[in-house]
């Protein structure tokens, strides 16, 4: 979906922006939603993986180091 976006900025110069705090901290955002985004899509594929290897008798150690790593990326609330 962001092909041509990317696309058109790599082919064109970008416009200077006059208020870079403004876009600076817009960006800082987004990425930051986008990371915590990741990190609820992620531990919803590992609960399935730690279900499906409790269930086998399985060694899941792996997979609780990455859930608790990315519970570390969600807001604290």
């Amino acid at each position: 979906e962001l092909t041509n976006v990317f696309d058109t900025c790599f082919l064109f110069p970008l416009t200077k922006f006059e208020e870079k705090e403004k876009y600076s901290k817009e960006t800082k955002k987004i990425a930051s939603e986008l990371l915590e985004i990741f990190a609820r899509e992620r531990i919803k594929e590992l609960k399935e993986g730690i279900r499906e290897k409790e269930k086998n008798k399985e060694n899941f150690e792996v997979l609780e180091k990455e859930f608790s790593e990315l519970i570390s990326f969600l807001p604290k609330t």
